[in-house]
């Protein structure tokens, strides 16, 4: 009798409540979507949001682009994106502390004794202060030990350079301040049509110190190229936080993810080349142009272009 009330108290174990990939998966398949489809319509790679739906961490970008993912594929099943959002950093936050490992610090088993180790430390430094007085005493003895220079070489060497008395002076200039005439310029001067005064070129090269920001290159929606120094901000109105601030370098490219809602600013908008699909090219505005505020899309950007 004593035993079946004792099983009578056993509470049966909830089952632990499903992830945001299962609540994903199961919700799309009630409404009868394919995930190739929605991929195309969200623009995120299908196999991104598969990784999602399986909760394979290691097979995404990680940070905010995940976070915008996981926001725009709930948003596009109806589903409540704050509450799968926060479910998603649980998530994550959970999968770091268990990848923590604590690894033993092996101990030596065989140590020098404190005297012997103090006295060959002072054998070191006694040998390195000698060696710096030793030659901080010779460095006059072997600077002499130099052979005097050929008397043939001094001659080759006397003839180039010659008495200073004998070079020319050039004539100080006048006033810079004051406006040159075009008509006095000199025929060596730089021609009407230099590239100071041009815009870039379409095709910019990147040097080898060029660096790269955002995404892999393989899931940006787009690139933007810089083809000198300006200074950019993409900001997340989603996620209400600020992804990049920085000024991009010439060459520097930022690969754009295809997230919903970032916001872009740029001091320079001639010194942005974007790139888009299908071939597509072209910089943002004029020379210093400070545009604020676009919608960093390919839909965005193409609207930009135009």
């Amino acid at each position: 009798m004593a035993e079946t009330d004792a099983s009578a108290e056993i509470e049966p174990v909830a089952p632990p409540p499903p992830s945001v990939g299962e609540i994903l998966r199961q919700e799309r398949i009630a409404r009868g979507e394919e995930l190739a489809r929605i991929a195309e319509s969200i623009r995120i790679r299908e196999r991104l949001l598969l990784a999602i739906e399986e909760n394979d961490h290691a097979k995404l970008p990680g940070g905010i682009y995940t976070i915008g993912f996981v926001r725009a594929y709930a948003q596009y099943l109806g589903l409540d994106s704050a509450v799968l959002e926060a479910q998603w950093r649980q998530e994550a936050e959970a999968l770091t502390r268990s990848a923590k490992y604590s690894f033993p610090t092996p101990t030596l088993e065989r140590r020098l004794p404190g005297a012997l180790s103090i006295f060959i430390g002072l054998i070191i430094v006694a040998v390195l202060i000698g060696v710096m007085i030793y030659a901080s005493r010779h460095s006059d003895e072997i600077m002499t030990e130099i052979p005097p220079l050929p008397e043939h070489l001094q001659a080759l060497v006397g003839d180039q350079i010659g008495p200073e008395a004998d070079l020319p002076i050039t004539a100080a200039p006048g006033d810079m301040t004051q406006p040159l005439d075009s008509a006095g310029l000199p025929q060596t001067g730089l021609p009407s049509g230099t590239a100071a005064n041009q815009p870039p070129q379409p095709g910019v090269t990147i040097p080898a110190t060029a660096e790269t920001f955002g995404v892999d290159a393989a899931e940006a929606a787009l690139t933007l190229l810089a083809s000198r120094d300006v200074w950019v901000q993409v900001r997340d109105t989603g996620a209400d936080e600020i992804i990049l601030t920085r000024v991009l370098h010439t060459g520097d490219r930022y690969f754009a993810p295809g997230i919903p809602g970032l916001l872009l600013t740029v001091g320079d908008a001639g010194a942005i080349e974007a790139s888009l699909p299908g071939g597509r090219r072209g910089t943002l505005g004029e020379n210093g142009q400070v545009i604020r505020d676009i919608d960093l899309s390919v839909d965005g950007i193409e609207d930009a272009l135009r």
